[in-house]
């Protein structure tokens, strides 16, 4: 998990915590006896850190180590195991924040990115811990680049596009200072730096 804070647009401290969403897959891997892709798969189709708006009685299939056959686990479970690591990582990153004595200064509140950000209830849960405004970061619907898959305009690539933004920006005031190069040449960099990327990605 990566901490940083912004203060007046500018960047005021950054950390590194060892803890993030591949923590939460697994703590189900290791609660329920399954292999990683499938704990990763019962967190992203099944997971919430709510786990009491999960009925009691709701039951997914998994497969196990050493079963031929699949297994019925609680969903309510697995979502409790979720809540338990996310509000361990919760409580860690609100103490680190307090160390900075930044932690007063952020009317704004928090921005959570990534792909585990997607969890449902992450946002509600960091209101109850953080006692701010806390929300989920994604890229803007319409952005000054194109060719742009849908695939990548999810919280989860939220820092990626964020920090090309930021380079476009940087660079562009960079040039026009020095050679009162506009916007189009800047824009043409970025668009085939986000083609290389694109092709990394699966289809």
């Amino acid at each position: 998990t990566d901490i940083a804070i912004f203060i007046d647009d500018g960047l005021c401290h950054t950390q590194i915590l060892d803890l993030g969403g591949n923590h939460l897959s697994n703590d189900i891997a290791v609660g329920l006896h399954t292999p990683y892709e499938t704990a990763e798969e019962l967190k992203i189709r099944y997971g919430s850190v709510l786990p009491e708006r999960i009925a009691d009685d709701e039951q997914v299939w998994a497969a196990v180590f050493g079963e031929k056959s699949e297994r019925s686990f609680s969903r309510r479970f697995i979502c409790e195991v979720l809540e338990a690591r996310a509000v361990e990582m919760f409580e860690m990153i609100r103490e680190k924040l307090e160390l900075t004595n930044y932690y007063e200064k952020l009317p704004a509140g928090i921005v959570l990115t990534g792909g585990a950000s997607q969890l449902p209830g992450l946002a509600e849960l960091g209101r109850e811990i953080f006692q701010m405004p806390v929300r989920i970061g994604a890229p803007a619907p319409h952005l000054p680049i194109t060719g742009l898959s849908r695939k990548i305009m999810t919280p989860g690539y939220a820092t990626s596009i964020g920090l090309l933004l930021w380079g476009l920006q940087a660079n562009d005031r960079l040039w026009r200072r020095r050679y009162d190069l506009a916007y189009g040449g800047q824009r043409e960099w970025l668009n085939t730096t986000v083609s290389w990327l694109r092709n990394l990605l699966p289809d």
